[in-house]
């Protein structure tokens, strides 16, 4: 008697009604946790690009790096930069990849190799031998 009455019906009818509105909010819940989670993703491989962009010399334009460039060349580094990111590379492979493609001069802080060491402090060495010499010859 009391699944024919009514009330029972009503009661039957607002249950089901309420299942279908939490299955429809819980849809639109999970719909926009995963929109702002991949907005967080987005914003996190950006900032990679850019970090990386800030280790890399423009190749057209001295004195800046492709982050801070608009050349085309710069431009192309960035999708580079992109596209072996997406395909899963490290941002260390990437620059290790672009130190052997374009030597060590792309890079805005170069390796310190004995070499570069060298180099760097031949025309000290070259004084101090010139100033050894005009002292002695006194």
């Amino acid at each position: 008697m009391l699944s024919q009455s009514p009330l029972f019906s009503l009661l039957i009818a607002g249950e089901k009604l309420t299942q279908n509105l939490m299955g429809l909010l819980e849809k639109k819940v999970k719909k926009n946790l995963k929109n702002l989670l991949e907005r967080f993703k987005m914003r996190d491989f950006q900032q990679t690009v850019i970090e990386i962009g800030k280790k890399v010399k423009c190749l057209s334009c001295k004195g800046q790096t492709i982050d801070a460039s608009s050349s085309p060349s710069s431009l192309k580094l960035r999708e580079v930069i992109k596209e072996k990111l997406l395909a899963g590379e490290k941002p260390g492979a990437i620059l290790e990849s672009f130190r052997k493609q374009y030597g060590e001069e792309i890079m805005v802080n170069p390796q310190v190799t004995l070499s570069s060491i060298f180099f760097w402090a031949l025309p000290l060495l070259f004084l101090i031998v010139m100033l050894t010499y005009i002292l002695r010859k006194k």
